[in-house]
Parts: structure tokens; C-alpha cells; sequence
């Protein structure tokens, strides 16, 4: 289970990576275009919003789950002990789990919906949108599916994940 979310994360993240590369070519080329030829690249606000701007936002959601790099404020569980520790971290999971999973399943009706009317957007020429609405539950349902598993780990005391994630664990 842990090597699909290592490859799946990393999808993820790579298809991140690459809507941030053509977000950045893509508005250069607006910017030059623009200013040196007087003649904007057609439909830049429309892909990079709808399109671009979404990947980037939630696809790698769940790898930086997996590398423990969300923010967190832990000023009393360090007083912890071990244990509690797990069991706060396993609460914390079933808490995100439930937002995620709720926020996944409304991006999925939201996106069906907006599959069914094949929704577009109108700028200098349409861009049909509802493709990109799948990111959103794409990325949700995958920190759900994340979130859900690592919990467990952590009630049955297993905090590879944790330790995976802040590099060689300590003896």
C-alpha cells in the first residue's frame, strides 16, 4: 500500500511540476507577446486559471502530506509521551480524512455536473473547463485515501510514515 502512495504522490507532484513549467512559459509569452509585439498570446487567463492554477494547488496536496511538510503547531504534543503523540497524530489524520473527504465528494458532484453541460468559459475564443474540475477531487480524494491509511498506521503503532517522511530515524 505505502509503494502506490509513493508513486501515486509522485505523480501527482510531477504533474504538478509541469503545470507550473507551462503556467510560467505560458504567461512569459503572454508578458512578451504583449509588450514587444502588441499582440497578447490568445486565451493565457482562461488556461492558466481554469487549468493550470488548479493542478498546481491540489494535485501534490497529498505528497507533501507524505513528507510531513504541512504546517503544524505542536507547542504541547512535544510534551508528550511517544504514544499519546501517535494517537494525537492518528486523531489529527481522521480529522483531515473527514474535511477531505467531504470536500472530495463535493468537487466530484461539482465536477459531474460541469462534465454533463460541458462547461467552457468564454475569453477571445472558448476553453472548454470542465476537464480541469477533476483536479480537485483527484487531489482530495487522494490526501483522503492518504490520511485514512496513515491513521491507521499510527493507532496499530507503526510511525514509518512519520519517520519516512524527517529522514533516517534516530537510535
Amino acid at each position: 500500500m505505502l509503494g502506490f502512495f509513493r508513486w501515486s504522490t509522485e505523480t501527482c507532484l510531477r504533474l504538478s511540476g509541469v503545470a507550473l513549467l507551462l503556467m510560467m512559459v505560458q504567461i512569459n509569452l503572454d508578458v512578451l507577446g504583449r509588450y514587444l509585439l502588441n499582440e497578447p498570446l490568445p486565451g493565457t487567463t482562461e488556461i492558466v486559471t481554469a487549468y493550470l492554477m488548479v493542478a498546481i494547488v491540489f494535485l501534490p496536496l497529498a505528497r507533501v502530506e507524505m513528507a510531513d511538510a504541512h504546517i503544524s503547531v505542536d507547542l504541547i504534543a512535544q510534551f508528550l509521551p511517544v504514544g499519546a503523540q501517535l494517537r494525537l497524530q492518528a486523531l489529527a489524520c481522521a480529522a483531515g480524512a473527514a474535511f477531505f473527504g467531504l470536500l472530495t465528494g463535493s468537487s466530484w458532484q461539482s465536477a459531474m455536473a460541469k462534465y454533463r453541460i460541458g462547461e467552457y468559459v468564454m475569453g477571445e475564443f472558448s476553453v472548454v473547463v470542465w476537464p480541469s474540475r477533476f483536479f480537485v477531487p483527484l487531489g482530495c480524494g487522494l490526501m483522503t485515501a492518504l490520511l485514512l491509511y496513515k491513521g491507521w498506521r499510527l493507532l496499530i503503532g507503526d510511525d514509518a510514515l512519520v519517520r519516512d517522511a524527517s529522514g533516517p530515524a534516530e537510535h
